[in-house]
Parts: structure tokens; C-alpha cells; sequence
């Protein structure tokens, strides 16, 4: 099974395990936010990690 299933399905369960049973499946657009906003998270992430590592980088050129 692929990542992303498996991470479709854990979102789908966790979404019926808050909203009742065959809630995910008549709101697929919740799901669709759902995962959008965790990738969206996660990019920002890395974004924010490379911009720490970067600055590290610079700063260690510049130490005198």
C-alpha cells in the first residue's frame, strides 16, 4: 500500500472517529482540506529548516 493511502485512510478514520461513522466519506471535501493542510504544514517545515541551516551556513563564514 502506498504512503498516501495509508495517510487517506488514517485521515478518513480519525474523521469518523470524530464525526460518526461514513462522515469522511459524504464530506470528501473535509478530507481534501485536511490532508492539504498537514502538506502545507510540513512544507513550511522544511522551508523554515533550510532557512535555519542557511543562516547557520553564513554565520559560521563570517565568525572571525
Amino acid at each position: 500500500m502506498s504512503a498516501m493511502k495509508e495517510h487517506l485512510d488514517t485521515v478518513v478514520e480519525a474523521v469518523d472517529t470524530v464525526f460518526g461513522e461514513g462522515y469522511a466519506k459524504k464530506n470528501p471535501e473535509l478530507v481534501g482540506r485536511l490532508i492539504q493542510g498537514e502538506m502545507m504544514g510540513f512544507g513550511l517545515f522544511q522551508i523554515s529548516e533550510s532557512i535555519y541551516a542557511l543562516a547557520e551556513v553564513e554565520e559560521e563564514e563570517y565568525v572571525m
